[in-house]
C-alpha cells in the first residue's frame, strides 16, 4: 500500500513537472489600428491585418498627393493653412528616425530647417498606415507646419503644441466620417497628446471656436504673446 502511494506521488510530480515546463500558448500578434489578427508587415515595420492592408499607404507618390489633398482640406473647411512649399515623405521608423515608446507612438514628424539661408519644410509619415489614420496623422503634422509659422511661442509648449494638433486631426478626422481615427485620438492617455488634446478641446468648445482664426484667438488669450520690458526713459 505504502509502495503504491510512493508510485502515484512521482508519478504526479514527473506530469505536473512536464506540463509546467511546457511553454505556454502564444497568442496571436494582433494589427496595430484594429482588433484583428496580424497577417503581414505593413513596410513600414509594423503588422497590419488583412483589412487594414488594403488601405495602406505604401507609394510615396500617393502618400504626397494625400498630404497635399489633406493641406486643403484643412484650408477649405478651417482656413488653416499656410503658403510655403512642403515636402512629403513616407519611410520605416528607421528611415524617418522616428520613435515609438508606449504612449508616445510617433507615426509622423514636421520638420523645419534653415537650409542656406532659406526656410525648408518636410513632413515625414510612417509607410504603410492604413489611410484614416495616413489622413489623420498628415492633419495633424500640417497643424504643427501651421502653429510653427503663425504662434511659434507655443512650440516650445509640448502639451499645448501637440494637444492642438490632435484636435485639429480629431476635427479633420470628425468632418471625414472617420470614426477609428476620431477613437484613436480619444484614447491616449498620455500626458501630452492624451491630456493635451482634452485641454485644448475644452477650451475650444468652451468659446465655439470653430476656425483656424477662432483657434489663433482662443490661444492668444489663454498664452499670449511676452512683450519686451521697456526701458522707462530717464
Amino acid at each position: 500500500m505504502r509502495l503504491h502511494t510512493v508510485i502515484l506521488f512521482a508519478c504526479t510530480v514527473l506530469l505536473a513537472g512536464t506540463v509546467f515546463a511546457q511553454a505556454p500558448a502564444e497568442r496571436p500578434q494582433r494589427c496595430g489600428y484594429c482588433a484583428r489578427p496580424a497577417v503581414e508587415d505593413s513596410g513600414g515595420g509594423e503588422m497590419l491585418c488583412a483589412e487594414c492592408l488594403k488601405t495602406a499607404v505604401k507609394d510615396p507618390a500617393k502618400a504626397a498627393e494625400i498630404m497635399k489633398d489633406v493641406r486643403e482640406v484643412l484650408n477649405k473647411k478651417f482656413k488653416l493653412a499656410t503658403k510655403h512649399k512642403i515636402d512629403y515623405e513616407i519611410g520605416t521608423r528607421k528611415e524617418l528616425n522616428l520613435e515609438a515608446d508606449g504612449e508616445h507612438l510617433e507615426l509622423g514628424w514636421f520638420d523645419p530647417k534653415e537650409i542656406r539661408g532659406k526656410e525648408r519644410y518636410t513632413i515625414r509619415i510612417l509607410k504603410g498606415l492604413p489611410l484614416d489614420v495616413f489622413r489623420m496623422v498628415a492633419a495633424h503634422e500640417l497643424a504643427h507646419d501651421w502653429m510653427h509659422e503663425t504662434l511659434p511661442h507655443l512650440m516650445d509648449k509640448p502639451e499645448i503644441r501637440e494637444g492642438f494638433a490632435e484636435f485639429v486631426a480629431w476635427s479633420f478626422s470628425r468632418d471625414e466620417g472617420a470614426k477609428r481615427a476620431m477613437e484613436y485620438t480619444e484614447r491616449r492617455t498620455d500626458p501630452v497628446y492624451g491630456d493635451g488634446f482634452r485641454k485644448v478641446r475644452a477650451m475650444m468648445e468652451k468659446d465655439k471656436a470653430e476656425t483656424a482664426a477662432d483657434w489663433k484667438d482662443v490661444l492668444l488669450r489663454e498664452f499670449p504673446l511676452k512683450q519686451k520690458n521697456r526701458k522707462s526713459k530717464p
